[in-house]
Parts: structure tokens; C-alpha cells; sequence
């Protein structure tokens, strides 16, 4: 069956083994503007989740989600799309990546009311980090409609966040474990 498990009677379970997985990559990008009076960056999604065409790419809709749940979600940090910084960046090799990042909170919404999907503190000289995940079901939001996400990063200096008009960019990988009635 290609990459889809059978969940159960009538069910088929989408994961990151079928055609089209169910994976949603959110992009941010921030300034000293996004920083909370915590001087945490609080930002929120450039999009909202393609999940409904991921779903109609596997022949079905959010209407057929039985259950939704988070199985990882990744953080990576990606360069500036700033004019003039982009490609100093690229032709500067920068070994911590998060250098001035010391955890992130990832929150399935347009605010951390809702669900908090993955957080932790992290120190590392990886262009990714792996977020653990703290709700893992989230059958009612997905099953509502596409959703952004809110992202808080915790920052060891604020200063060292980008003032206007330079700025920084991450992009947050959900990986989803759907389960879809209707075969």
C-alpha cells in the first residue's frame, strides 16, 4: 500500500513514509521589533499550514481526519533574505548557526493561546535542532482549517537579534501523523 499504514476499520494513516507526507514548513523572520518585553522574539508565520492540498493530494480532506498528531518538529535556521547580508552570509561560513538562540516555543495559532506543540532549550553549532514535542495530539486544529504558527525564541542578548531593516529567518518542520477516514 505504498507508504500509507491501515489505522483502523476504514482508516488510513499518512505519515512521513506516504507519497505525499503530511509535513508542514513554516517560515519567520524577525527583527529587534518581534522582541516581547522578556526580550524573548515573538513572531508569527509567514503562511499558514498547506495541509489541505496535502490531504487532497492523498484523496482526502480535513473533513476525513479522524486523528492528528505531531510526531517531530525541527527548527533550522536559515539566512536573511536582508539585501547586502545574504551574501556576506554565504560566503562567510558561520559555525553556530544559533549562536545567539537559546530555546524556542512552537505554538499551533496566531498566539501562544494556542496549543504549544514543541519547546525546549537548546545550545548547538547545528544548522538544525530537533524540538521536543509537548502536545502531540492536535486532531480539532487540524481538523478546523489551515493554521500559522506562533513562534517565541529565547535569546541570550537581545541586542544580538537584527535591528530593521536587516533581519533573521528560521523555518519550523511539523511532522504529522494524520489518520483519515473514507477508504
Amino acid at each position: 500500500m505504498g507508504g500509507c499504514d491501515s489505522g483502523g476499520p476504514g482508516t488510513v494513516v499518512l505519515n512521513a513514509n506516504s507519497p505525499k507526507p503530511p509535513t508542514v514548513e513554516y517560515a519567520f523572520r524577525y527583527t529587534s521589533d518581534d522582541l516581547s518585553g522578556n526580550d524573548e522574539v515573538e513572531v508569527v508565520s509567514q503562511a499558514a499550514d498547506n495541509l489541505t492540498s496535502v490531504l487532497q493530494s492523498n484523496g482526502f480532506a480535513r473533513s476525513d481526519v479522524v486523528s492528528a498528531r505531531v510526531d517531530s518538529v525541527t527548527l533550522e535556521r536559515i539566512s536573511a533574505s536582508t539585501p547586502g547580508t545574504a551574501s556576506r552570509r554565504r560566503a562567510r561560513p558561520e559555525p553556530q548557526v544559533f549562536q545567539y538562540l537559546l530555546g524556542a516555543s512552537v505554538y499551533l495559532g496566531e498566539s501562544d493561546s494556542g496549543p504549544r506543540i514543541a519547546g525546549g532549550q537548546f545550545q548547538t553549532d547545528q544548522r538544525f535542532v530537533s524540538l521536543p514535542v509537548t502536545t502531540p495530539t492536535v486532531t480539532p486544529v487540524v481538523r478546523a482549517g489551515a493554521t500559522p504558527a506562533f513562534l517565541r525564541l529565547e535569546v541570550e542578548e537581545a541586542n544580538n537579534v537584527p535591528e530593521p531593516p536587516n533581519e533573521d529567518a528560521v523555518e519550523v518542520r511539523v511532522y504529522y501523523r494524520i489518520e483519515v477516514e473514507g477508504v
